[in-house]
């Protein structure tokens, strides 16, 4: 049977060359700092957002091992029927000693985190990828308390995303924005999957087979699910209310899934899988918070683009979804907070106790009726959290909004997310 996980282990050894050859659109992060320490590197996002590729090119200079656990050809060894030593075994005699071992996928992997915990001990230098959320957190704060790092991997940022056209980030002639703003359309209907953008593939089928296989494998499979298009059924209702408030008794209704528990479940599922981002309200009560409705995002706007049965283009929300994205990529802790009066401020940074920042999303910051309400919005929640710090992300408009003795940062979306 070890010859059998060699055989694999070699197909996979070529695979991994491969990728190591292609052409690479350097991220704006890296773990190289941290290649050399002993405790374990954990790259988790969703599935195709170049994890894989983030991690190879990082050890490309390394004598490393390399085994991709999202294989038929270790089905035996994922669910434990085979002893672990087995693969310690075919790794070394593929690849003689090797100074760094990369599991890519490793949550297919039973009892990975005790394998894991155990290679640690022993002195092994590892890197592991995975694509369940609450699993890997979860079963890394059990097992490996204290003994690792973490990164995330998202679908490209638009500054990554730019590097792709090969346009200047510093461009700031009338042309050099012209061509920014050109590419921010784009990027907010096609989105940041990386093979997607670098490969120039179509876009529905490619995302419709990666949103199927996520589901299939990483919530359905894993999780015995036997009602499928209930679980679809829900992702697109998603899809339709993304950047609206939603509750799940609405959900239930409206996919026509008879118990509410079962939407909440299935919701935790595809949050797990990395599909959605989730936004709570604002609220000072931990129980009222868990009963307030909630807001969801797609983990890229593509998945939007390609899974919405809204008709037109809603630029708004699609900048909305954006900045959730990008609050998210940048480790912030975000709420939205809404009072009795329907007042809305889409997000709303936590720093420990404090409220360090309000942000509103507005497309077009000159209609009279529209700055009004976002302003108003503003200005009654800066009073009520406490928080001067109010930012306005627009299309186009750049500036300062005074307003009852408020000072209103107004900023384009694209020079926002370049962080100029």
């Amino acid at each position: 049977m070890a010859t059998d996980i060699e055989k694999v282990l070699s197909r996979q050894k070529v695979e991994a060359q491969v990728l190591i050859n292609a052409s690479f659109v350097e991220r704006d992060f890296s773990v190289a700092d941290y290649i050399d320490t002993k405790i374990a590197k954990v790259i988790v996002g969703p599935r195709r957002s170049g994890k894989s590729m983030f991690a190879l090119q990082s050890i490309k200079k390394r004598h490393f091992a390399y085994v991709n656990m999202d294989d038929e050809g270790l089905e035996a060894l994922n669910a434990g029927s085979l002893d672990y030593n087995l693969l310690l075994r075919s790794l070394v005699a593929v690849y003689g000693k090797f100074d760094v071992l990369l599991m890519d996928e490793v949550q297919n992997l039973k009892n990975w985190q005790l394998f894991v915990n155990r290679l640690q001990r022993e002195g092994y230098n590892i890197i592991v990828t995975g694509s369940n959320s609450n699993l890997m957190s979860t079963e890394l704060a059990t097992h490996l308390t204290g003994r690792y790092i973490e990164k995330t991997v998202l679908p490209f940022s638009f500054k990554e995303y730019i590097k792709t056209k090969n346009i200047k980030a510093e461009q700031h002639s009338e042309e050099g924005e012209g061509q920014l703003i050109s590419a921010l359309r784009e990027y907010l209907q096609t989105g940041g999957y990386p093979e997607l953008v670098t490969k120039g593939l179509e876009k529905s089928n490619y995302l419709k087979m990666l949103v199927d296989n996520t589901i299939y494998i990483d919530i359905v499979k894993r999780h015995g699910i036997r009602k499928q298009d209930e679980i679809r059924r829900l992702f697109a209702y998603l899809m339709d209310v993304y950047a609206k408030e939603f509750t799940y008794n609405s959900a239930a209704q409206t996919t026509e899934i008879r118990s509410v528990n079962t939407v909440k479940k299935y919701f935790g599922y595809l949050k797990e899988a990395y599909l959605l981002l989730e936004l709570k309200r604002f609220e000072p009560k931990a129980k009222s918070r868990h009963k307030a409705p909630r807001k969801v995002y797609a983990i890229d706007t593509g998945l939007v683009n390609t899974f919405s049965l809204r008709l037109g283009e809603d630029y708004g929300r699609l900048m909305e979804n954006a900045v959730a994205i990008e609050l998210t990529r940048r480790l912030l802790e975000i709420r939205y907070w809404r009072d009795a009066m329907g007042k809305e401020v889409d997000f709303v940074v936590v720093s420990g106790i404090r409220i360090s920042k309000l942000v509103q999303v507005c497309y077009d910051i000159n209609d009279k009726k529209t700055k009004t309400r976002e302003v108003s919005a503003l200005e009654k929640a800066s009073l009520e959290l406490r928080c001067s710090d109010l930012l306005i992300i627009t299309w186009d408009y750049e500036g300062v909004i005074k307003e009852s003795g408020k000072r209103i940062k107004c900023i384009p979306l694209w020079k926002w997310l370049l962080g100029t």
